[in-house]
């Protein structure tokens, strides 16, 4: 695992110096004093040293840098920033001529096909700077999306740009280990981590396991990853938080995902160039994807398997893959009612923790009333007050919502039949 390390207080230089790196894949590492640097070398995945001269503490330690350095195993390259330091040789301040020299000593950390697609997956602005400061933390890390977000991928980038070793993802069925040859005692503080063990979903363990596992991992020199489509309750506070935004939120991401997969697939199936028709987007920018990047990646790879054509209309398609996008009737209440069901969720956080057991009435029915009597308030306005045309609206019998209505007070307000 090659990565860089900047040895420098100044921000504005370790911010112009890293940035190009950071953007090109690269796993990049800081040290602010004498002793990070003496670290830095003994984790033995140091590939590039890079010293500033102005440095507190570094002034006359230059040789003895540059025999450390050479007397390891696998021996870095050690160069100075900023002012001469003999006899460490200089290396270029301006950013993209210190990108250009690292890269002819080290490969990135991440591929540029990966880097591409971790920048549609929903981390903002600037993944990789996100991605490469997360990855420099010590704390365990909660990764909250949607399934089909790419959880997994985001982990292994991490992975990368914190220092590689073994990546083991354990199902929550099993009792996480780490690899043969990496006990207890093995735990050295010559690494920042040993490796990363991603624990993929949150809601099948207690949150008490989590934490303890979270704890005894960090104790053993490794970096515990955890991805969950639930929001993590209170216990996790410490934790660094990422958070991906769902696919249907980020319209332009969906239109360069698409293509991105389109170019992806259509190479490692030995086809030549394909495009989608106005007709085939349409489609896909009205479909909701509740299955995010999976689901479209899927789509797309169904498409570019079943049609010949360089140019793809939705008249193309075998029905079977067609009916992946038709929206369905009730397609737009769907959407609306995911809407809804977020703001639920956020409403309802607050009504969980305010409530004691031991009231009148149980959580689970308070909640339900609340919601049940607008709903059914809703659907007889809707049918003009009969009975008869709301149960055939909400799903249910007339006798059952007679019932419900007398039981939540509606009866009298609310009678025709």
């Amino acid at each position: 695992m090659s990565i860089v390390v900047i040895a420098s207080q100044d921000q504005v230089l370790r911010a112009s110096l890293s940035g190009p790196l950071l953007e090109a894949g690269y796993a990049v590492g800081f040290a602010a004093s004498w002793q990070m640097v003496l670290e830095a070398l003994s984790r033995g995945m140091t590939k590039v040293l890079v010293v500033d001269a102005r440095m507190p503490g570094i002034r006359g330690k230059a040789v003895l840098l540059c025999d450390l350095a050479s007397s390891l195993e696998s021996a870095p390259k050690v160069f100075a920033v900023a002012d001469d330091l003999e006899p460490l040789p200089r290396i270029a301040r301006q950013p993209y001529v210190f990108r250009r020299t690292v890269s002819k000593l080290v490969g990135p950390a991440i591929t540029k096909t990966d880097r591409e697609h971790l920048k549609l997956l929903g981390l903002g602005a600037r993944p990789m700077h996100t991605l490469a400061r997360v990855a420099r933390s010590s704390m365990p890390v909660c990764l909250e999306a949607e399934r089909g977000l790419g959880k997994k991928q985001v982990a292994q980038a991490l992975h990368l740009l914190g220092g590689g070793g073994p990546f083991v993802s354990f199902k929550a069925t099993e009792t996480p280990s780490m690899p043969s040859g990496y006990a207890e005692n093995d735990a050295s503080s010559g690494s920042l981590f040993r490796g990363t063990l991603y624990l993929p979903v949150l809601d099948e363990w207690p949150q008490e396991r989590i934490v303890d596992t979270a704890r005894w991992a960090g104790k053993l020199g490794w970096r515990f990853v955890l991805g969950t489509r639930i929001p993590p309750r209170n216990g996790l506070d410490e934790w660094v938080h990422l958070h991906l935004q769902p696919l249907r939120e980020r319209p332009k991401d969906l239109h360069a995902l698409t293509l991105y997969y389109i170019e992806r697939h259509r190479r490692a199936l030995g086809l030549p160039r394909r495009r989608f028709g106005r007709g085939l987007w349409a489609l896909i920018k009205a479909y909701n994807w509740t299955g995010n990047a999976r689901e479209l990646e899927s789509f797309v790879l169904a498409v570019l398997s079943s049609v010949d054509r360089y140019m793809i209309h939705p008249e193309n398609l075998p029905p079977s893959v067609r009916q992946r996008v038709d929206l369905p009737p009730d397609a737009e209440a769907r959407r609306e009612a995911q809407d809804f069901e977020s703001m639920v969720e956020s409403q309802l956080r607050k009504v969980v923790s305010l409530y004691e057991p031991g009231g009148e009435k149980t959580l689970y029915l308070m909640v339900v009333e609340a919601t049940e009597r607008p709903l059914i308030k809703l659907a007889l306005a809707r049918s003009a007050g009969v009975q008869k045309d709301a149960a055939r609206l909400l799903g249910i019998n007339r006798n059952t919502l007679h019932s419900h209505m007398l039981k939540l007070g509606l009866h009298s307000s609310t009678g025709k039949d």
